[in-house]
C-alpha cells in the first residue's frame, strides 16, 4: 500500500484542505477499511463463520511524505507489526540544517521562492526530480493508494496504480478528504 500525504504547507492551498488535520489519524482509518475489505472479499465465509477481524492483511507501506518527522509519527502510530518505509531522505537535498529547518517550516512554498532557486538550484531540481521518481516507484509496487485526493501526486500514483492493474486509480485509492470530512 502507497500512502501519501502532505504536511508542510496543505493549509496554503486553501479549499477543502483548511480543514484537515496534520495528524495520521486518517491513515489508521484507511488501513483499518483496506484490511477489512480484503479480508471481506479473500475469505467472506470464513471471516463471518469465526467471526474474526483481527487478521491484518496489509502490513508494508511506502509512505510518501513532505515531512519526514510525519513519516516517523505514522511507523510509531501503526506500530510494530507494520513496515512503515520511506522513499527520498528529504534532508539530503539541503546542504545546511538552516535551510532543511525553513523548508520544515514553509514547505513546497520555501523551494519555489526565488532566493533558494538562486542559492542552490540544484537542490530544487534534485528534490522535484525526487517527488516524480518516488510517485512513479510507489505507483509501481502498491496496490492501493491512501492518499490526498486534492495533491497531484497523490493523484499520480493512483493513476499508475490503476493503469497497472487496468482500472480507474480512484478505484483503487482512499483519499484523506473522504476519510474525514
Amino acid at each position: 500500500v502507497a500512502i501519501h500525504f502532505r504536511r508542510t504547507d496543505k493549509k496554503d492551498d486553501w479549499g477543502v484542505t483548511d480543514h484537515l488535520s496534520f495528524s495520521v489519524s486518517f491513515v489508521l482509518i484507511a488501513v483499518a477499511r483496506l484490511n477489512h475489505v480484503k479480508i471481506f472479499i479473500n475469505d467472506t465465509h470464513n471471516s463471518l463463520k469465526n467471526n474474526d477481524t483481527t487478521d491484518l492483511v496489509y502490513r508494508t507501506f511506502l509512505v510518501l511524505s513532505d515531512d519526514p518527522r510525519a513519516i516517523e509519527e505514522l511507523r510509531h502510530d501503526l506500530g510494530p507489526g507494520y513496515q512503515v518505509h520511506g522513499l527520498s531522505d528529504l534532508k539530503a537535498f539541503f546542504k545546511n540544517e538552516t535551510d532543511y529547518n525553513m523548508y520544515l517550516k514553509k514547505g513546497h512554498t520555501f523551494l519555489t521562492n526565488n532566493a533558494m532557486w538562486d542559492k542552490d538550484p540544484q537542490a530544487v531540481q534534485d528534490y522535484d526530480a525526487s517527488v516524480i521518481v518516488d510517485a512513479v516507484a510507489a505507483g509501481l509496487r502498491a496496490d492501493y493508494l491512501i492518499g490526498m485526493g486534492c495533491s497531484g501526486v497523490s493523484q499520480l500514483i493512483g493513476q499508475w496504480i490503476g493503469g497497472r492493474q487496468r482500472t480507474e486509480g480512484n478505484a483503487l485509492s482512499l483519499w484523506q478528504e473522504d476519510l474525514v470530512l
